[in-house]
């Protein structure tokens, strides 16, 4: 598991790369990837206010191989800085059974696409 950079005036806080479990859930629209996610993000340390980061977690399914099967991008998300995120969800992308019958692992980054006060590029 990955987590993005930030390209900001404001440094980014300290991370952990995210943990958690993901699963496929048989939905009433088929088969959809389920999530219980946690992301650490550190304090703040320029003393400068930094509240919320917005963004999304990418899944990468793989095979045994580790070739990549397919990628499914979860919903928005608000984390917090100087806490430990803890996410749940499910994401909207049906899954194709031959995708979830050859998946051995799932790779999971979060990318950010914006943070209050400052700005991502």
């Amino acid at each position: 598991m990955a987590t993005a950079v930030l390209v900001t005036g404001i440094p980014f806080p300290a991370t952990t790369p995210p943990s958690g479990q993901v699963k496929f859930l048989n939905r009433d629209q088929g088969q959809q990837l389920g999530y219980v996610l946690k992301l650490p993000i550190g304090p703040n340390t320029t003393g400068r206010p930094l509240f919320n980061i917005e963004g999304n977690f990418e899944f990468t399914p793989k095979d045994a191989d580790g070739f990549v099967l397919t990628k499914i991008s979860g919903p928005t998300e608000t984390l917090w800085v100087n806490s430990d995120n803890t996410v749940r969800g499910t994401t909207e992308e049906v899954v194709p059974e031959s995708v979830i019958d050859r998946t051995k692992e799932v790779d999971v980054k979060f990318t950010a696409t914006s943070c209050y006060p400052c700005a991502v590029r």
